[in-house]
């Protein structure tokens, strides 16, 4: 069967677009010296271009319905022309939709390409700069966090940049698996595995997980409104759990989590990534781990997670991990208080004397992780709000403590003691308004 153009007696595709729609949707600058018979290529991309201050929405419009092979003679000149306006911050919501349209169009026909001009543009004209060439992308997909701040902060150009993310980190994973198995023998003959090749890989995604996390949430600029910073925030999580569930098991999850990320964003990424469900799997060991801002980050983690998923195994892992691990934590207290409660004077002397401060980094942790517990009273009022007030009562030092002899009680000790103090008084009274209202 003939085609359409074959059966109409186009003699060329570009004439389908009807020229009363192209020509009055454009500016009258553009077409002025074009007459109604004459053919839509007169006037040029670059013409068109000078237009987009003017009129940008139309001029928009009108290079998405160009044909593809017209858009790749030019597709260079569009992007550059366009992308400089966008990241002076110029054109508004309207405008960068259209600018989105065109992208995608130009992206069917030229990925590859366009992925590289745009990375490239995104770098914006601040600095001297060498172009990156698609080596260097595909090598190094973190590269393109080298961005113009308004690429993170501006929903459309994000999500283009996600997007151009997502290809290099897929390109690059399929590149190095290239070159892996065709020189396997003598990879391996140097102790290079395939497993060699996974870590390099989940470390480059961790990586780019992790700036995700700190450039698009961390550090949005305050005039931001709040739409655009839950849209922001919600693509990084889309994207974060795409790449969790496209990795199909928990190793990139583990090991995100175990590198660590500012605690503040934790409310973010459980609520918003439902692949961090996982963390329930390896939650023990990160809060036993060797460090102690590590322990911390591991115990906020299992209080967001469980007012997220209140559920038996949460609570399951709250009784038989954190708090067992709160206890020992504060023992020396427990230690202090009861000596307070039931010995003289002279056998406090002799029991408080010997005792030191945790170490500085232990007690910094000890006084972060209190408030924590807060945490848990929320998502488990009715098992545990009492046990924890309890907990709290008993770790407590007695309140004529500070005005008492110390009995020889060394310096840090004593300020550590009251930290935790001021720490366990307000976490007491959160509880307590907690208790109130559920």
């Amino acid at each position: 069967m003939p085609s359409f153009f074959v059966q109409e007696d186009f003699r060329d595709r570009a004439d389908v677009v009807p020229l009363q729609f192209r020509r009055m949707e454009l500016p009258r600058s553009c077409t002025a010296q074009t007459d109604s018979g004459a053919s839509w290529k007169s006037v040029s991309v670059e013409r068109i271009l000078e237009c987009v201050k003017e009129s940008p929405g139309p001029v928009l419009n009108y290079l998405a319905a160009l044909p593809p092979e017209v858009l790749l003679d030019n597709y260079e000149t569009v992007i550059s022309t366009l992308l400089a306006d966008a990241l002076d911050g110029k054109p508004g919501k309207v405008v960068l939709s259209s600018f989105a349209h065109l992208w995608q169009t130009i992206h069917a026909v030229v990925p590859r390409e366009l992925w590289l001009k745009t990375a490239n543009e995104f770098r914006g004209a601040r600095l001297p700069r060498r172009d990156y060439q698609q080596h260097d992308l595909i090598m190094n997909p973190l590269l393109l966090f080298r961005s113009h701040p308004r690429v993170f902060s501006e929903p459309v150009l994000f999500g283009i940049f996600l997007q151009i993310l997502e290809n290099y980190l897929v390109v690059c994973r399929n590149s190095l698996f290239r070159g892996f198995k065709s020189n396997t023998a003598k990879f391996q003959e140097s102790g290079f595995g395939e497993v060699n090749v996974h870590a390099m890989l989940d470390l480059q995604e961790s990586a780019a997980i992790q700036m995700l996390l700190e450039t698009c949430l961390l550090h949005l600029p305050k005039e931001q409104p709040g739409d655009t910073v839950e849209k922001i925030r919600a693509m990084t999580c889309s994207f974060i759990h795409h790449i969790f569930v496209e990795k199909g098991n928990s190793t990139l999850v583990k090991l995100v989590h175990f590198q660590g990320y500012p605690r503040e964003l934790l409310p973010v990424t459980v609520d918003g990534i439902p692949s961090m469900y996982v963390c329930f799997d390896f939650i023990h060991e990160l809060m036993a781990h060797a460090d102690p801002e590590r322990q911390v980050f591991g115990i906020y983690l299992a209080g967001h997670l469980s007012i997220k998923y209140p559920l038996e195994r949460s609570l399951t892992i709250t009784k038989d991990v954190v708090l067992p691990k709160f206890k020992k934590e504060f023992a020396i207290l427990s230690e202090i208080n009861k000596a307070f409660r039931t010995a003289d004077s002279t056998e406090l002397a002799q029991i408080l004397s010997p005792l030191k401060a945790p170490s500085p980094p232990v007690a910094r942790m000890s006084v972060e992780i209190i408030p924590a517990l807060v945490l848990f009273v929320t998502a488990f009022a009715t098992d545990l709000a009492q046990e924890i007030q309890e907990f709290l009562q008993e770790i407590k030092p007695p309140p004529d403590m500070k005005t008492q002899d110390t009995y020889g009680m060394k310096a840090e000790l004593i300020a550590w003691i009251a930290k935790v103090e001021d720490a366990v008084t307000e976490t007491i009274k959160r509880i307590a308004q907690i208790k109130q209202n559920s």
